[in-house]
């Protein structure tokens, strides 16, 4: 996995980030599976901004709910 700086504090991320537009109308097992798998593979930069679904915030939300369940310790979560 190639790796990139995030401006100048040191924060690096991925090259690539697993986008979560479309997790609305997935239950939270599949969520979790989406974060498993994407982990696994070394990919740990999530998109989910606040217009990913019908409900403001609602991926974002569904996002944490399937996180809160999973043993991935946050700081390593971009």
């Amino acid at each position: 996995m190639k790796y990139i700086s995030l401006g100048q504090n040191g924060l690096t991320a991925p090259n690539l980030a697993v986008g979560c537009m479309r997790i609305e109308g997935k239950s939270v097992e599949e969520v979790q599976d989406l974060i498993q798998q994407s982990y696994d593979e070394g990919l740990t930069f999530f998109d989910h901004a606040d217009i990913y679904a019908r409900e403001r915030g609602g991926a974002e939300k569904l996002f944490g709910q399937a996180f809160a369940g999973l043993d991935i310790p946050r700081e390593n979560i971009i």
